[in-house]
């Protein structure tokens, strides 16, 4: 404007002073080049320099107003999202007389749990498309995601015979705006409903079309819809089966639950490892400028990129080199190509921790030349790493069925869990498989009550027959895709699939059913005999023992409290000192004082293992 390279005059300014709007563009006035700049205010006042002139030196730019960063990345675009609820019911062609429809799928109705999911993602997006294209709503069917959040199934078989799969999804649908759509940066889930549901009585302004699609085309799709939804539903789950080679002879429509959670935000490109996999990602670009440089991941989605200061210009990107990235150092250095691309393929290595990162951008010549933090300017995109939050511990009672809950980011109902001996590694192909556990490795887990449904998972164990100390490996199934959720399609048939440490398996118990006592009849009481058993985790004072006739009870839901022998049950004390077990003091040693049995004969010892879920006042507990 004539006072000098990079300063600028006013453009407007508010009558009251409010606020002044200036346009920035580079020293020819054509606009700025890619980089990032900090924008500092003079308030056209005179006295920080000799002079008499207002805004004539540096020292008068006093304010930071903030940092302009000029990308040549991808700009981010409008994600809206919902949640909801469906259930509906196939029924399958018969498949050979005597075969069970429950557990193997795979054998009794040629269906997989992947294939269902994929089969509802690709129909539930088919009918938002439809539906709302019947009220003039232009939204592309591809633009329209469909996200598992829990899966819950039923098998059943008809009155004719006909094999039929109920279930229930929790799900998210997103959409994502193209970069002309950007128009709100939020939508407000009251003022969004009371839109829809006012219209033909007292309607509020009428949004543009631009509008509509971003934040009231979904909500409209699950609330005001929900009927139409569900008739498309049905529809495209027959002909999604039919393409896929399911043998779906139909399907039926249950319930829909209104859409909740309505958010919306903007996001550059999002990428999806898996937690002690391999992980690449992509820096994109709009023009084939790209020439190389580097990339530095900051934990956190929505991080701000580059210096925030002006003063900040020496402060090296190490500083800000966050775990998990140890492979690289934390900073991805990129390829150099002579000539300018639109993508760049960016190396991680085996990522270590599960989490959400911001990816920071340096575009250089040489990765090299990539030094300082206030480079990293450009926000290449949101990394989300799928896996445990962190190892934690989990206990079990042998002989009992046992659950066992993961934390996390990005977990998925496909996930699996398994349990390995405590000395080996998760993420090794031929790790041992420890068979003394039921049901491993365990699938189909549940989302906890109360939890982010992709933050928790719960995994149904059976019975562990053996105590002791087991390491817990988590597969976050993924298809190791670029770009995007849900990522599904790892099988998790090999232990090297199991990659994330989940923690210890602490369980507790006897630890053999091979121990004999005896001891006299005698009608009055006698001198206390001591008992000693083994195991691992026992606690005296709260685990006890129940002695059912052998002829007349077993352990567990059978048992029956022998009248012939006292006490019973018997409380256990140590026997031997305690130590460190899971997250507290337990005892491998605990014994248990007879004082008197009036009936000869053979009486099983039933063994309780206090704990939440086998208490032992209950005689049931009493199951080793």
């Amino acid at each position: 404007t004539g006072q000098g390279s990079g300063v600028i005059g006013p453009m407007e300014v508010a009558t009251d002073g409010s606020w002044a709007m200036f346009p920035l563009t580079d020293e020819n006035g054509t606009g700025m080049s890619s980089g990032s700049v900090s924008v500092c205010l003079c308030a056209s006042f005179d006295g920080a320099d000799d002079d008499d002139a207002a805004c004539s030196s540096g020292a008068e730019f006093s304010a930071l107003v903030g940092r302009v960063t000029v990308s040549v990345v991808v700009p981010p675009v409008l994600s809206t999202a919902v949640t909801s609820a469906v259930e509906f019911e196939l029924a399958f062609g018969r498949v050979g007389s005597g075969r069970r429809l429950a557990e193997a799928w795979s054998s009794a109705i040629a269906i997989t749990r992947l294939q269902l999911v994929l089969l509802f993602q690709a129909s539930m997006r088919t009918a938002v498309h439809k539906s709302l294209g019947l009220e003039g709503v232009g939204i592309p069917a591809d633009a329209v995601e469909t996200t598992v959040r829990t899966l819950r199934t039923t098998e059943s078989v008809s009155r004719d015979g006909t094999p039929l799969l109920q279930a229930a999804v929790t799900f998210a649908a997103q959409y994502t705006a193209a970069p002309e759509l950007m128009l709100w940066s939020t939508c407000s889930d009251a003022s969004v409903l009371a839109y829809l549901r006012s219209v033909g009585s007292n309607p509020l302004p009428e949004p543009s079309a631009a509008q509509y699609r971003t934040c009231l085309a979904l909500p409209k799709a699950f609330d005001i819809m929900g009927a139409e939804l569900l008739t498309q539903f049905r529809a495209a789950l027959l002909q999604e089966a039919g393409l896929r080679g399911l043998p779906v002879l139909n399907s039926r429509t249950i319930k829909l639950d209104p859409a909740d959670g309505l958010r919306s935000q903007y996001v550059p490109p999002s990428f999806t490892c898996a937690q002690g996999a391999p992980c690449q990602t992509k820096v994109l670009a709009t023009k084939p400028v790209l020439l190389g440089g580097a990339v530095l991941a900051l934990r956190g989605e929505g991080v701000i990129c580059g210096s925030l200061t002006v003063d900040a210009g020496n402060i090296l990107a190490t500083s800000r080199v966050v775990p998990g990235f140890e492979e690289v150092g934390g900073i991805a250095r990129l390829q150099t190509v002579p000539t300018g691309v639109n993508q760049l393929l960016t190396n991680w290595g085996t990522v270590s921790e599960a989490g959400w990162y911001t990816l920071c951008f340096c575009m250089a010549q040489e990765a090299s030349d990539c030094v300082y933090d206030k480079q990293f300017d450009q926000t290449a995109g949101w990394l989300l790493v799928r896996g445990v939050a962190e190892p934690q511990p989990a206990e079990c009672v042998a002989w009992a069925p046992c659950s066992i809950t993961s934390f996390g980011y990005g977990l998925s109902t496909l996930d699996q869990i398994v349990v390995i001996p405590e000395d080996e590694k998760c993420g090794v192909d031929g790790a041992t498989i420890e068979p003394s556990v039921g049901d491993n490795p365990s699938a189909n887990p549940i989302v906890p009550l109360f939890q982010e449904p992709w933050g928790a998972r719960r995994f149904a164990m059976s019975v562990g027959e053996k105590v002791g100390p087991y390491r817990l490996c988590y597969c976050p199934a993924h298809d190791g895709s670029l770009e995007g959720l849900p990522t599904i399609r790892m099988p998790c048939t090999s232990t090297a699939h199991f990659s994330a440490d989940a923690g210890i398996l602490w369980m507790r118990g006897i630890d053999t059913a091979d121990f004999f006592f005896s001891a006299p009849r005698a009608d009055e009481p006698i001198a206390p005999l001591s008992f000693t058993m083994l195991g691992l985790g026992l606690l005296a004072g709260l685990d006890s023992v129940l002695l059912v006739p052998w002829g007349e009870g077993t352990c567990g839901a059978g048992a029956v409290v022998s009248e012939f022998t006292s006490p019973n049950p018997l409380s256990v004390t140590s026997a031997a000192p305690l130590t460190a077990w899971a997250t507290y003091n337990a005892t491998s040693e605990v014994s248990f004082l007879l004082k008197q049995a009036t009936r000869v004969g053979d009486y099983r010892i039933c063994y309780c293992t206090d704990s939440t879920s086998t208490p032992c006042q209950d005689i049931r507990s009493h199951i080793h």
